[in-house]
């Protein structure tokens, strides 16, 4: 996972939107799409829900 990537999850695991993940990072919405696309792909899950219970499992 990237750095931007790592961001990114941090965001949707605390259950902000893709906008207000943009807001935050100075990005545009479509790339904030990008790359939670990119973080659910790569934790093999199909949605945000599913990607923050097991990131923050992992974190405890």
């Amino acid at each position: 996972m990237t750095p931007t990537e790592a961001q990114v999850a941090n965001l949707v695991a605390d259950g902000l939107t893709d906008k207000e993940i943009a807001a935050q990072l100075g990005m545009a919405p479509n790339t904030v799409r990008n790359h939670v696309r990119a973080v659910l792909t790569k934790a093999g899950v199909g949605n945000r829900t599913k990607f923050a219970v097991m990131y923050l499992a992992g974190t405890s």
